[in-house]
């Protein structure tokens, strides 16, 4: 085997491997993130700048959607005052989580009251 093809290799086996691990342990444990949310809302479409993240280069929020955090990727404009334009991707009383950290797409989440 080339060099190329030996590291590409490994890279792939511990993607696949952390993958099995990440699974694994969601599976086991129940337990839910608490989170802050702020509520979207179109007709004033203007959303604090901690609900904004980019993952693999392209920008997106979580949302609340039936208990979990779902990954949404969104389209921005401009940005005043630590506040977002958010032009598309999201929906009427969408529940966009503040300050998201290290969340994953279908991680069990509780809203804060």
């Amino acid at each position: 085997m080339t060099q190329t093809f030996k590291s590409l290799f490994i890279i792939l086996f511990i993607s696949i491997s952390m993958h099995c691990v990440a699974a694994e342990n969601t599976a086991d444990t129940v337990t839910e993130t608490l989170v802050k949310v702020t509520r979207f809302d179109s007709s004033d479409p203007w959303l604090p700048e901690d609900v904004l993240l980019v993952r693999a280069g392209l920008p997106g929020v979580f949302v609340v959607y039936q208990q979990q955090a779902r990954f949404r990727m969104v389209r921005v404009g401009k940005q005043h005052k630590q506040k977002t334009l958010f032009l598309s991707g999201l929906q009427n009383d969408d529940l966009v989580i503040r300050k998201p950290g290290k969340l994953y797409d279908g991680q069990a989440v509780k809203v804060q009251p």
